[in-house]
This record gives structure tokens, C-alpha cells and sequence, in this order.
């Protein structure tokens, strides 16, 4: 961290206020530089400065109390003993009372009020660089290697010339919180300042609360030589009004344009594909050139941090196996630990076998994973990514009865691709609050971004529906969730999948911008037989299966695999081979959860 340098040498000043005090000349003596900075920082008269002086020699050699009237520094006092007196430096709004560089009892009359200088102005003074107790709950101190480029340091440059125009706040927009730090931390750097953060979230609610800690820091930071960078997440209305009452460098790191009168905002934007293919080269190192076409598709499917690629580098050669494999799966955990707190992550297993499904549909699953695998050539060797605007993402539709293989289907995408698949319940997404639903799809997507994961969206009735006539302000806003919904999954660079029963209850024009829409269909008696058949593992002890009695059931594959799990159970129970009449009685089960009566000739023939 960089600080200013301390001068603790008080013996000047220390023989100055004896002098004072006994009435003697000590026009030659001086205050040490740490003294001067400060009075030159909040504007002191020499006044002011000889109070604060004063205060500060007191409180370093107790001693000197004896010579003054009732043994302490009295507004009277100062106002009759030193030189070029005046009322104003005791007026709430001087500089002395305004930054508590002072505190005064007021509980007395002014003139023999009480002056004791402030306790982190005293350990400032004393060449301390630690932050003041009130500020150690809310602030932490930011360092960090900075990842430069052509970019991040011409933002750096705006910034730091906002911070010397008297511009103290500056909104830095968009882009990720790492890019923002890096142009934060680069233009702290180029001025000398020790960097330190703020999360948004720990601004006190009250304006009390705010002006306190606005004023507590600005202290700080103009003694100190200090920069902020507040971490701006859902809070921003404390932001606001906190950002009003900051004097110092500040910067406010949000992902759109803050509202804020005389507010200087920098766009940042992420580091490019090959910006970050420089990081991850450099953090690899020899071992890059052997990865081949591995480290662009690393580079493009995941947004690692840049200071977190040594960590990933590092965890993947200590992992023993395949390096392109492990760094692989480094990659996406990095990648993926925002989107953890807001979604259901589901570990992907299944494969292409476990999928029993028509040509047709695999025939189209297959062609959705080979446009997410070939984009890159696509989009950006082959230029179609530079003529169109949007619809890039790989959107989907997947329609079919509950149980027909469609949260599978995902699974299987997922597998294939190697990527995370996280499950999103629409209806907990949105909110009855205008505006709150876009909110909570913006935080999904962003952290999304990150790692490409292949998203579920179940029950996407929820949100979209029939609603080509607005006859009420809910149904316009529920049409702008819905636009904002897909416009994201359009430009989502993983895979967003949409499920639903009711296909039906969707408007056509909202269909039209889904780039696959694939039916799920109720399984017939052969289908069921394979559901059957692989339902149950190899390895498990089976006794006289005839799975072409069990298909006889007609249900999906969903309930099939349920009532194969509980007949498991219930040979595993009695310490036997499982049988018929296990799943005959777990098919009882699985029927009263469906309000459905098992008929009997259904079942007649399995025992």
C-alpha cells in the first residue's frame, strides 16, 4: 500500500506550546510536516493550525496540563493566548469542528468549553497509517496485481485527470468488478494513493449514518493520501446519497450509468477474447503452445478472473491426470462461483445413451451442441458474428409432458459439452414488483456470462404467455419481462433452454426468436421398454424382469425411473434380488402421487 511519509518529530512543536503556554516568544520554531500537510489539506488559519498544534502537544506530554488554568485547553484560552485569534475557528462549519479534527464539550459555556483534539487526527499526526476505529467495520484495504493493457490504461488516465479536475466521484461503468478494479487500483498507482474499498451494501441507511461515515473517510483520505472504490451491488440509492458527501478520490463501479449530478462516467469494458488468451498464456506459460485449440476454447467459454489464473493454473498441474482436462474443469469452477448463490447447479452425468428419445429430436440436440462447439469459427473466423446485430446465443424451446425427457436432454448438453448446468424456477424469479423481475434476470445473466453454463429455465409459463392484446399495465410489463428475458438469452454465449408443458400458452412472435424449439413426446410401449432397461444399473441384482410387461404402464420416463429407484429400495429392505412385485407395490405408490388408480390388468401378469 502507498502511503505519505510521516514526520513524528513534535519537539519543535512540543517547545513551541511550552512557549505559548509561559507566554514566551516562539516565533522561530516550527511545526513538523506532517502538521503543515494537514493544515494545508483542510485549509487551517495559523489559528487553527496553532489550536490543533496545541491540542496535539497535549496529549503527548501530559505535563504541560499543570500550567494551563484548571488544567486543561479551553476555547478562552486559545482565543486569549495565541496569535491572530478568531470566533470562527470554533464555529460548527470551520474546518476544525467540520472534520473533527477538534471536539469540543460543549456542555459548558464556548469560552471554557474543553478542546481535545480527535484521536485519529492524533495518531495520524503521529505518523500512523491505519484506518481510524470507526471506519475498520466498513473499509478494507485493495491491492492487487494489475493486468494492464491499451484499454484499462487509457481509462486510468481519464480517471486520474477526473480525480485532478476537482471531479472527486467518478462513475466507472460496465465492463466485470475485476476491470473496473484494474482501471481503479492503475489510476491510484499513477498518483500516489493507497487504494481501499467499500461494499455498497455496509452504507449505513440512515443520512445520518451516511454523512458520518462520508465525513470519517474524507478525513482519512486527505490525511493519508487515499482513494475509494465503492463496490456498488443492489444499494444504490445509499450510494447516491453517500457519493454526494465524499472531497476525495472516489470511484463508483456499477454495471450501468449512475444517476448522480456532476458525476464524470467512464465506460469500461471487459477484457476481449484476446486479451484474455494473452492472461491465460502468460499464466500457463511453455505449456501453452501444447494445449493447441484447448486454450481457445477455454479462453472463449470461460471469463476467469485474471488474478485468479495462476490459482487455476496451479490447483489444474496438481491435479495428476489429463492438464487440458483438469485446467478444463479449473476453469469452469472458477468461473462459475457467482452463479452458485443464485441458481440450483445439477451435476451433469447422463450421456447420450440414457437418452431414449426419436431421431428427429437427437438429430436436432446433436445439431444444438455442434453450433455452441464450432461459434468461435462461425462467428468470428468466418465474420457471420460482425453482420448480425443479434441472436448469436443459442436459445431453446423445450416442450413436452412432465417426465419426457427434457431436464435429461439438458443433462445430456451439458455433459457433452463438458459445461455446468444450472436449473432456474421462473416463478421465484419473478416478482409482482415492476421492474424487479428484469432486476433478478440481469444478476442471473451476468454472473452467467461467466462461465457459459447451460441454463434450465423450468416452468417458463410463469412468465411467458398468450398476450397479444395489453389490456392493463400489468400485461405491458409483463411483455417487457418477457422481451428482456429473451433478449438476453439471445445474446447469452452459453445455452438457455426454456421448458414447458403448454406450449400452446406461447405467443407465436415470441416462439420466432427461439433458434431451436424441440418436442418432447409421451414414449411409447418400445420407448418405455428401453426407459425400463435403463433405469435399472447393471450391477443391480435383478431376479425374472420382464420389461415388456413393465411398459405396460403408460407413463413417462420421469415416473418410470422413480418407481424403479423405490423398488430398489424395497428389495434392499428385505435383502433381495429385486423382482416384479417390487415394482408392482412402487408402482402402486407412484400412482396414488398422480391421483391415478393402477388398475389391475395392468399389473396382473407381473407376479
Amino acid at each position: 500500500m502507498n502511503s505519505r511519509p510521516a514526520d513524528t518529530d513534535f519537539t519543535s512543536p512540543l517547545a513551541w506550546a511550552k512557549n505559548v503556554i509561559s507566554g514566551t516568544d516562539s516565533s522561530e520554531l516550527h511545526s513538523p510536516r506532517r502538521l503543515e500537510e494537514v493544515a494545508s489539506v483542510f485549509g487551517l488559519s495559523e489559528f487553527e493550525r496553532a489550536v490543533l498544534a496545541i491540542a496535539t502537544c497535549l496529549e503527548i506530554d501530559s505535563s504541560l496540563l499543570a500550567s494551563l488554568p484548571h488544567g486543561r485547553l479551553t476555547v478562552g484560552y486559545a482565543l486569549d493566548k495565541l496569535a491572530d485569534p478568531h470566533w470562527d475557528a470554533f464555529s460548527p462549519s470551520s474546518p476544525l469542528r467540520r472534520w473533527d479534527l477538534i471536539h469540543i464539550d460543549t456542555s459548558s459555556s464556548l469560552s471554557q468549553a474543553t478542546i481535545r483534539i480527535d484521536e485519529g487526527v492524533l495518531f495520524a499526526l503521529l505518523g500512523s497509517v491505519g484506518l481510524d476505529q470507526p471506519l475498520l467495520q466498513f473499509i478494507l484495504p485493495l491491492d492487487g496485481e494489475i493486468f494492464h493493457n491499451k484499454r484499462i490504461d487509457e481509462i486510468a488516465i481519464l480517471l486520474t485527470e477526473s480525480w485532478s479536475d476537482k471531479s472527486p466521484t467518478t462513475n466507472l461503468v460496465g465492463g466485470d468488478a475485476e476491470s473496473q478494479i484494474w482501471v481503479f487500483l492503475a489510476a491510484s498507482l499513477q498518483l500516489s494513493l493507497s487504494a481501499w474499498k467499500l461494499d455498497s451494501r455496509l452504507i449505513p441507511s440512515t443520512a445520518d449514518g451516511q454523512y458520518t461515515l462520508a465525513k470519517q473517510w474524507t478525513r482519512y483520505a486527505a490525511i493519508h493520501g487515499a482513494s475509494l472504490m465503492i463496490e456498488a451491488h443492489d444499494s444504490i440509492d445509499n450510494v447516491r446519497a453517500f457519493a454526494k458527501h465524499l472531497k476525495t478520490p472516489c470511484a463508483i463501479g456499477t454495471s450501468e450509468r449512475l444517476d448522480l449530478n456532476d458525476i464524470v462516467h467512464l465506460d469500461v469494458q471487459a477484457p476481449t477474447p484476446s486479451e484474455r488468451s494473452e492472461y491465460w498464456t502468460k499464466a500457463i506459460g511453455v505449456d501453452a503452445s501444447r494445449l493447441n485449440g484447448k486454450l481457445r476454447q477455454i479462453v472463449e467459454q470461460f471469463d476467469v478472473p485474471p488474478g485468479r489464473l495462476d490459482e487455476v493454473v496451479r490447483h489444474a498441474r496438481s491435479d495428476g491426470g489429463s492438464f487440458e482436462k483438469a485446467l478444463w474443469n479449473e476453469a469452469k469452477s472458477a468461473s462459475r462461483r457467482k452463479l452458485d448463490e443464485l441458481a440450483q447447479r445439477i451435476e451433469p452425468v447422463a450421456s447420450w445413451d440414457d437418452l431414449v428419445l426419436p431421431d428427429e429430436q437427437r438429430t436436432v440436440l446433436r445439431e444444438l451442441v455442434a453450433q455452441v462447439r464450432k461459434r468461435a469459427i462461425v462467428h468470428h473466423d468466418w465474420g457471420f458474428g460482425d453482420r448480425i446485430a443479434r441472436g448469436l446465443g443459442i436459445a431453446a424451446l423445450f416442450h413436452g409432458a412432465s417426465g419426457t425427457g427434457k431436464t435429461l436432454s439438458a443433462e445430456v448438453l451439458a455433459h457433452e459439452l463438458g459445461l455446468d448446468l444450472f436449473r432456474i424456477d421462473l416463478s421465484s424469479v419473478v416478482s409482482k414488483y415492476i421492474g424487479e423481475t428484469e432486476k433478478n434476470l440481469k444478476k442471473l445473466f451476468d454472473a452467467a456470462e461467466r462461465c457459459g453454463a447451460v441454463l434450465l429455465f423450468d416452468e417458463a409459463d410463469a412468465l411467458f404467455g398468450k398476450r397479444t392484446e395489453v389490456k392493463d399495465s400489468h400485461d405491458r410489463y409483463a411483455n417487457i419481462e418477457v422481451g428482456y428475458l429473451l433478449q438476453r438469452m439471445e445474446s447469452y454465449r452459453g445455452i438457455a433452454i426454456l421448458t414447458t408443458n403448454m406450449k400452446e400458452s406461447f405467443d407465436p412472435a415470441f416462439l420466432r426468436r427461439l433458434r431451436f424449439i424441440v418436442s418432447f413426446p409421451f414414449p411409447g410401449p418400445q420407448e418405455r421398454i428401453q426407459i425400463w432397461q435403463k433405469s435399472i444399473p447393471k450391477k443391480a441384482p435383478v431376479s425374472d424382469i420382464d420389461y415388456s410387461k413393465l411398459a405396460k404402464l403408460n407413463i413417462s420416463g420421469g415416473h418410470i425411473r422413480n418407481i424403479a429407484l423405490s423398488a430398489a429400495f424395497l428389495a434392499a429392505d428385505e435383502e433381495s434380488e429385486i423382482r416384479m412385485s417390487h415394482f408392482r407395490a412402487a408402482a402402486k405408490t407412484e400412482y396414488s402421487k398422480l391421483d391415478r388408480p393402477l388398475l389391475e390388468s395392468e399389473v396382473c401378469e407381473w407376479v
